[in-house]
Order: C-alpha cells, then sequence, then structure tokens
C-alpha cells in the first residue's frame, strides 16, 4: 500500500541496522535518507561496525550510531544499548545476529528480508521477499517500500564538509606535488579477494599511459595493499605519486578532490559514487548489475568480460579469465573518453 504522507508520526524511536563492508553500508544510504524524510520527528539510531562508523559521523539524517566492536563485551554493550528501546527496526542485513538485536530492541514493527517460506521469516512483522537479485540500491530500498514509502532519491551519498574539503584539496596537492590546474586520475588497485583484483602490471601501464598522456596519476592504497602498491610503482615506467594510508573519512575527502577514480569492485567503487566523483570500476567475478547500480555515463562506468562463467561470486579462481580477458588499451579508452569531456568542461568554465 502506497502512502501520500509527508511522514509518518506514530514512531518515535527508529533503529536500522547495516553492519557489513563499506560497501554495502554507502548503498543502504538511499534508503537512511528516505527512513528520515518520513520520520521526520523520530529518533534514529545506526547501527554499524567500527569501520563505517567515521562517514556517518557528520551525518544529519542520523541521531545516534551504535558501534559493534569485536568481542564479546563489545557485543554486549550494543545489546545493553538498544534493548527495549524502540518502536520501528530496519534490518538491512538480516543476518541472525541482527534479527536476534531487531527482537531485543522490543520494536513490534520489525522490517527484515527472508525468502518465502524461510522460518527467518517469521521473526519479522514485515518480511521483504529477497529471491529475486536486482541492483544493490534497489534491494535495500525494498525494505522502504515495504512500508509503502516512496524512494525520495537513488543516489548514494555521505556527508561532507565543503571547508573541510577545500582544506583537503590544498594539502593533498601540496603534499603529492600536483597541479591543481590539470586533470587528476586516482587508481586504487587493491582487492580482498584475488577474482575482485585486475593485475598489478596492468594497473602500472594503465598508470604510465595516462601520465603519457598528460593525465596526473596517484596510486593509492590501505596498508593491507602495500605489497601490491609496491609492485605496480616497480613495475611502472614513471614516477608515481602515491597516497599513503589515510582515515576512511581522509580519503572520502580526497576522493571528491579528483576527476576519476581506477578501481576494482569494491567499498572505494561506492565512496567515490558517494562523493560525487566518477568511477571507472573493473569486475571480475561480481556481477555488476547489481554492483554497479550507477547511471553511465552520468556517474562512470565498467568494464567486464561477461564470460560464460560470469559472474560466479567465486573469492578464488585457477584461471581468472574474466580479469586476464580486460585489456589496458580498453579501460583506458574508456578513461580517456570521460577525461576528454573533463578537460573540455574545465576549459570553459
Amino acid at each position: 500500500m502506497r502512502t501520500n504522507n509527508i511522514f509518518f508520526p506514530t514512531q518515535k524511536r527508529i533503529l536500522i541496522i547495516k553492519q557489513r563492508g563499506i560497501g554495502d553500508v554507502i548503498l543502504s544510504t538511499p534508503a537512511i535518507r528516505t527512513i528520515r524524510k518520513y520520520f521526520r520527528f523520530a529518533k534514529v539510531t545506526l547501527i554499524l561496525d567500527t569501520q563505517s562508523v567515521e562517514l556517518f559521523t557528520d551525518d544529519q539524517d542520523i541521531d545516534e550510531i551504535v558501534e559493534v566492536k569485536k568481542g564479546i563485551v563489545g557485543i554486549v554493550n550494543v545489546v545493553r544499548r538498544i534493548r527495549g528501546k524502540y518502536s520501528l527496526v530496519f534490518d538491512l542485513i538480516s543476518t541472525p545476529f541482527s534479527l536476534i538485536l531487531s527482537l531485543l530492541s522490543g520494536a513490534k514493527m520489525r522490517i527484515g528480508w527472508s525468502k518465502p517460506k524461510r522460518f527467518r521469516g517469521r521473526f519479522y512483522s514485515h518480511p521483504v521477499d529477497i529471491s529475486e537479485s536486482i541492483p544493490a540500491i534497489d534491494s535495500n530500498l525494498r525494505a522502504v517500500t515495504r512500508l509503502g514509502m516512496e524512494p525520495i532519491t537513488r543516489k548514494v551519498s555521505i556527508i561532507l564538509s565543503e571547508e573541510e574539503r577545500r582544506k583537503f584539496k590544498k594539502e593533498y596537492y601540496k603534499q603529492l606535488s600536483l597541479d591543481i590546474k590539470r586533470l587528476t586520475v586516482a587508481i586504487h588497485p587493491g582487492c580482498l579477494f584475488e577474482t575482485k583484483r585486475w593485475f598489478p602490471e596492468k594497473f602500472a601501464q594503465l598508470a604510465d599511459l595516462l601520465q603519457e598522456n598528460e593525465y596526473q596519476v596517484v596510486i593509492t592504497g590501505s596498508k593491507a595493499e602495500a605489497d601490491v602498491i609496491e609492485k605496480i610503482k616497480m613495475l611502472s615506467n614513471k614516477d608515481l605519486a602515491y597516497l599513503p594510508p589515510v582515515s576512511l573519512r581522509e580519503f572520502a575527502y580526497f576522493l571528491s578532490n579528483i576527476d576519476l577514480l581506477i578501481t576494482n569492485d569494491g567499498g572505494p567503487l561506492h565512496l567515490s559514487q558517494a562523493v560525487g566523483t566518477k568511477t571507472i570500476a573493473i569486475f571480475g567475478s561480481t556481477d555488476p548489475y547489481i554492483w554497479f547500480p550507477y547511471s553511465v555515463p552520468e556517474d562512470g562506468d565498467y568494464i567486464y568480460s561477461n564470460l560464460e562463467c560470469s559472474p560466479c561470486a567465486k573469492k578464488r579462481c585457477d584461471s581468472l579469465e574474466c580479469l586476464k580477458n580486460i585489456k589496458v588499451e580498453d579501460v583506458f579508452m574508456k578513461i580517456k573518453g570521460f577525461l576528454w569531456k573533463s578537460k573540455s568542461l574545465k576549459s570553459f568554465t
């Protein structure tokens, strides 16, 4: 049932559960924005894993963040903070742990994901059918449409300070010896699983091609990705600027100040979209239909082999043919089209 109400005044305390990876959390932001629009006067609490907390510290749509720290003590503290305090829960992950939290919250209205006839669905007052695979943004939005709300946006977003953004731009460009007037491309080559990770030698060739065409290139990565970064720098024939590991929020500010990000499927792809930076994503084992739910070419584009075995969603593979089939020249030509438009726009302005 649909409703034309601007907001629902009856719910006073709302709990949103979204533990998971950074990308998964960012992909839920359209649902979070919609919940706040309809429940303007409610107190909204968001449950997050530690790694995602800093992305929402200045978010006016969230009144309280409950951080799930590792260990039994961290779990007990979460239970104490939420037990019996809420009237409505949106379980946007629907794991056994999140189901327990939704029950302990005391909420009579509990929205959560479940396939038809699965036992878990009995524990939600409003189970959401997830038997059909759809783009990740729409998957999260199913929770709000289940209550008859119309999504107010499909754009992912995190809130950044414009003043801080300008400040970080000056700092980053000075630190990396970048020319503020030239187009800047960041390459983030890391990824947890090998089946989603394009090869260092190809990233190195791509970086060289970009610099030969007078684009500024910055390599980025976390501490865990240091080996990949070093390999790319060693294989490259150019001097590559390198952004040392920074906090997630600082990385968001960096991404907001560049012209294009090149990355594998993963958190940086969605973080880049959330700060309004165009992104070219390289897909291996995962499905871009689900994990690149963005507008092409407005938001960026993706490269995907689309082999007979794709997408497999495997974490290991002996052949990695889907990634081997992606050529440096094909990625470069797609990038060049985006940067040419950006350069024309900069020249005009």
